[in-house]
């Protein structure tokens, strides 16, 4: 095990390595936050489909970057704070980030009609 994080933490090669990963990682989570960030609020308030309500969620966020990158940030923070608490504090963070998500959808997509 010693060896692994020294290989990892301590020379070139692991340290180019953690920077990928970690460029991949952020990528990916960018995008499932860019079609999940509106999608299922919407499709709870609308009659439409899934590719729709991915598409309108990845329009939301890049027309407004600078304000979903924020939200992601504080989710992620929420969700953080919920797991250092022994997991028990995500029964209070993930229904708040829930009820924030609705609003978030109420003032980023117009209304029916």
């Amino acid at each position: 095990m010693q060896g692994l994080l020294n290989a990892t933490f301590f020379t070139a090669d692991g340290l180019l390595f953690l920077v990928f990963f970690l460029a991949l990682g952020a990528g990916v989570a960018a995008l499932a936050f860019a079609g999940g960030a509106v999608a299922l609020p919407m499709l709870l308030d609308r009659p439409i489909g899934m590719g729709e309500a991915v598409a309108t969620s990845f329009t939301a966020v890049m027309l407004n970057v600078r304000t979903m990158a924020l939200w992601a940030a504080i989710l992620v923070v929420l969700t953080v704070a919920g797991m250092a608490a022994l997991y028990i504090g995500l029964a209070i963070t993930l229904p708040l980030a829930g009820h924030a998500t609705w609003h978030a959808y109420r003032a980023v997509i117009k209304p029916d009609g």
